[in-house]
């Protein structure tokens, strides 16, 4: 089994995907809508796991695109997401993601996310 199939099997137990079958990138679109529910649940060990593996992802050379383009750009597609998103995003990887969510996000709805991360330093 892939090294990325055995951290999320590790990091997501109930993920409800076929890990032997299903590609990262199809992991990541899978788990946008388990971030939704989990955000609206206010599940803070699945909305910590769930971000802890996609920055696991990100981290590594092999797998920073995929977790880039089928879970990071999209954590603005979602009003609650969006304003939610910044507690478990480092700062360090918001910089690098600012330009992919800028391309989806109103000049508004991405100056209230810099806000934020700019009380954070």
């Amino acid at each position: 089994m892939n090294t990325w199939r055995n951290k999320a099997k590790e990091s997501l137990p109930g993920l409800r995907v076929n890990l032997q079958r299903a590609s990262l990138y199809q992991v990541f679109f899978d788990l946008r809508n388990a971030l939704y529910m989990a955000h609206q649940a206010k599940d803070e060990r699945l909305l910590t796991n769930i971000y802890g593996f996609a920055e696991w992802c990100y981290r590594h050379s092999d797998m920073w695109n995929a977790a880039g383009v089928a879970f990071y750009e999209h954590l603005g597609d979602d009003d609650l997401v969006r304003r939610e998103f910044p507690r478990y995003v480092s700062h360090s990887i918001y910089r690098e993601i600012e330009p992919r969510l800028a391309v989806s996000l109103s000049a508004a709805q991405l100056y209230e996310i810099q806000k934020v991360y700019s009380c954070m330093r």
